[in-house]
């Protein structure tokens, strides 16, 4: 059973963005207009990121990933990752932004962290970052590698113990196997409705859509197996469970789902 035992006040409202919170351990972390707030649960104590302020922040999101607690930051410059506290930045990827079109916007968004070290993001060319944190404490963080799809910007990832998946503008779906070097073991084309979240459970992707639409695939047999009607609105996050098969979805109808 759930019991409500922490009520902590925000210095003002949170930002319309799908995916926008997260927690791990003992902090909490959200975007407001261009800042990113980390909030100390047990304390209630919030702190703002020492985030430049001419960048435009996608995502923040606290993981847990080789026995440390992060918090990594997708932005118009690139990913950076901090310690949970908010007082160390321990790695700054930038963005390649080599185009020549001076009007193309150049983003990441898209945060997972998978449980053989790795921490991925989106970015707005359609391909994935790969990022590797060998050991405890964040420290030797290194470039891994650029898994290209050659499609529309990356809008969600998420991923699993033998699974990573990300979904796009268009609303296609790519999956990777994280223990295979990040081979491409699936894609599933979109309806031309931007992906909003992913969630990854064994071998199966859930994905939501801005229509208001839940797919689930099975890469393992490159099935679309069930496409729920799930919300009259945009669905802005998506998660499941961590130990049963059960998902949940909230979207701008106001409605929280449990299927």
């Amino acid at each position: 059973a759930y019991s409500k035992t922490t009520v902590i006040p925000l210095s003002g409202s949170v930002s319309l963005q799908s995916n926008n919170l997260s927690y791990s351990g003992d902090h909490v972390s959200y975007i407001r207009l261009n800042e990113v707030v980390l909030v100390s649960i047990i304390t209630g104590e919030s702190r703002k990121m020492p985030i430049s302020t001419k960048c435009v922040i996608y995502q923040a999101a606290l993981v847990n990933i080789s026995a440390t607690e992060l918090l990594i930051i997708a932005s118009s410059e690139g990913t950076q990752i901090w310690t949970v506290d908010g007082m160390e930045l321990k790695f700054f990827l930038p963005l390649n932004t080599s185009s020549n079109d001076l009007h193309e916007t150049h983003f990441s968004k898209g945060i997972t962290a998978t449980e053989n070290g790795y921490i991925c993001t989106g970015t707005s060319s359609g391909n994935i970052v790969v990022i590797n944190v060998p050991s405890r404490g964040g420290e030797g963080i290194t470039f891994f590698d650029n898994l290209e799809t050659k499609e529309s910007p990356i809008s969600a990832l998420g991923s699993s113990i033998a699974l990573v998946a990300c979904g796009n503008d268009n609303g296609d779906i790519f999956g990777f196997d994280p223990n295979s070097a990040f081979e491409r073991v699936c894609r599933f084309n979109g309806i031309g409705f931007p992906c909003t979240s992913v969630a990854v459970k064994d071998d199966y992707i859930l994905a939501s859509f801005m229509n208001g639409k839940i797919r689930l695939y099975r890469p393992s047999v490159q099935e679309l197996s069930i496409e729920i009607s799930a919300h009259s609105r945009n669905i802005n996050a998506l998660t499941v469970h961590p130990s049963q098969y059960l998902a949940a979805s909230v979207s701008d109808d106001q409605i929280l789902h449990v299927w």
